[in-house]
């Protein structure tokens, strides 16, 4: 069991992987343009690993090969799926199926950290983790040499993300379309 995490108890439970504190901020990381991503613990069925969204993060929808589940451990972000915008609090949780599109914004003056649980691992070790994130912030490089925006100051104000991160009716209720075909209403 590879563990990033030094405050992960090991030994007296050796088939758990116990971490008691996610504050990632020592942890191993690698700044991309959608910001700090760094691996919490790798096991040989669940990989988990943290995003650190500085203020201003727009990182557009894209889909993802297989599903994940994701939890807000600090500050607030904006989860946008299909086009549709709902904000996420401290202690948010929310699944994703595979292949469905979903992008973070975070119009708010603090980041936001979550992390990522994923039932299928992007590497075999720590290393290979690793280099798989090199490789995707040299990737996010060539998109943004390209035209792609990784933050909300360069999206024109008609764009979707700029008028929800200035219109805070829009941000207290939103309806949003949820890959399981039903639409429900959160405030």
């Amino acid at each position: 069991m590879a563990v990033s995490n030094k405050r992960v108890e090991k030994g007296r439970f050796p088939e758990l992987c116990v971490v008691d504190d996610v504050d990632c901020r020592n942890l191993r990381s690698i700044q991309t343009l959608e910001g700090r991503i760094g691996l919490l613990f790798l096991t040989p069925h669940v990989q988990c690993h943290f995003i650190e969204f500085p203020p201003g993060a727009y990182i557009e929808e894209h889909a993802h090969p297989k599903g994940s589940v994701i939890f807000v451990v600090r500050g607030r972000c904006v989860l946008s799926c299909r086009g549709k915008r709902r904000v996420l609090n401290t202690h948010s949780c929310f699944v994703f199926e595979d292949n469905v599109p979903i992008g973070f914004e975070v119009p708010f003056d603090e980041g936001a950290r979550i992390l990522i649980f994923k039932w299928s691992r992007l590497a075999d070790d720590e290393e290979g983790f690793y280099r798989y994130v090199e490789e995707m912030a040299l990737r996010l490089e060539e998109m943004q040499r390209n035209g792609t925006k990784f933050t909300l100051r360069e999206l024109p104000e008609d764009h979707p993300a700029a008028i929800f991160a200035t219109n805070d009716s829009q941000r207290q209720a939103v309806i949003c379309a949820w890959p399981f075909g039903k639409r429900r209403r959160y405030i």
